[in-house]
């Protein structure tokens, strides 16, 4: 009993959802430590990450394409090149 006492009531947390939803309706019987680890460890997972880009300077992005143009009334297709610097683009 003095380990139910300890635990948070169910709808108190935001594990507990998910721990009564695998009581009632999976027959789970694991203790409500294991829920809650489980949950916060997705929760970290799925979270969005972003990573800063460096772009030291002298380094550039190129890339080769494709497009259709009208040039003089009618449609070709042209290539072209691009070329950045994105160590200008630095504020």
């Amino acid at each position: 009993m003095a380990s139910e006492e300890s635990e948070p009531p169910e709808e108190a947390t935001p594990y507990g959802e998910a721990d009564l939803w695998l009581r009632e309706e999976e027959g789970f019987t694991g203790g409500y430590t294991t829920v809650k680890d489980y949950v916060r460890g997705h929760r970290q997972k799925a979270r969005e990450m972003f990573i800063p880009l460096s772009h030291p300077p002298g380094h550039g992005q190129a890339d080769f394409g494709e497009a259709l143009v009208i040039l003089n009334g009618a449609e070709q297709k042209i290539h072209f090149f691009a070329f950045d610097l994105p160590y200008s683009d630095a504020c």
